[in-house]
């Protein structure tokens, strides 16, 4: 996104000290990224103005589009009030394409999104390696690991109420089996966890099948895949990476994460 400039809307002249004045611009046929108040008045004067309230509407066909807004004096002198607006161009495919192109991937996709929805959507690339058919804005794409996101915030959200620490380790989420666990995990934090260096580089048959048991809760299979997980013995092919250092990517990581909670 790159800034286009700005405009003045209007002014609102003579609003007296409390008072609040409606304004709307017509044909709002750009994303408006912020609108300002400003007081106009001499040098030296003391004066506030605020934007309290905004509202947009669609009307018409073909579609035509109103910004609506109301504007407050909240000096304490009657005063003329400019109203300022800063639009920005939403544009992406430059942007999506660039990325697509130094990561190699045959596609990529991606989005701007306000509180008011997708302020933007653009794509770049092609379907499959070895097709020559542009990938679309419409087209079906696969969605993965989206609660890794939500595990992280919902830590986030606990640490931040100082319920957790992200230096808290499995061992301290789990005293019940400090002294049976594997001793890596003595030192498996919420952030080498999230970070994909706790060590763990697989998942066994057997804590797959804990965390696919629907004969008990959700919460209990994560702490059955926990319990199997922490206690599992070195041996057999390789289990373990050197905790804290090699990057191993892990749902296993998130799940037990996740228990910790």
């Amino acid at each position: 996104m790159s800034p286009l400039g700005a405009t003045k809307f209007l002014t609102f002249t003579d609003v007296q000290p409390g008072a609040t004045v409606h304004g709307w611009w017509n044909h709002a046929n750009r994303e408006v990224y912020r609108l300002n108040a400003w007081p106009n008045v001499a040098p030296g004067v003391t004066a506030s103005a605020e934007i309290t309230r905004i509202r947009s509407t669609v009307h018409g066909n073909p579609a035509e589009k109103e910004l609506h807004f109301w504007v407050t004096n909240t000096g304490t002198t009657a005063i003329d009030i400019d109203v300022w607006a800063l639009w920005w161009d939403w544009t992406l495919g430059p942007v999506v394409e660039s990325i697509r192109s130094q990561s190699g991937v045959p596609a990529l996709g991606g989005a701007v999104v306000t509180k008011n929805g997708v302020a933007a959507l653009d794509v770049a690339g092609i379907r499959m390696h070895g097709s020559n058919v542009a990938v679309a804005v419409d087209d079906r794409w696969h969605l993965g690991s989206d609660t890794k996101a939500m595990t992280a915030t919902l830590v986030a959200v606990l640490a931040e109420k100082g319920l957790v620490g992200w230096d808290t380790t499995v061992d301290q989420a789990f005293p019940e089996w400090a002294q049976t666990m594997n001793k890596i995990f003595k030192q498996a934090s919420f952030e080498r966890l999230m970070g994909h260096r706790s060590g763990i580089a697989d998942v066994t048959s057997a804590e797959g099948t804990a965390l696919a048991n629907a004969n008990v809760s959700l919460t209990q299979c994560r702490r059955d895949f926990a319990e199997l997980i922490t206690h599992r013995v070195h041996g057999g092919g390789l289990l373990f990476t050197t905790p804290g250092e090699l990057f191993s990517y892990q749902n296993a990581d998130f799940i037990l994460a996740a228990a910790m909670v």
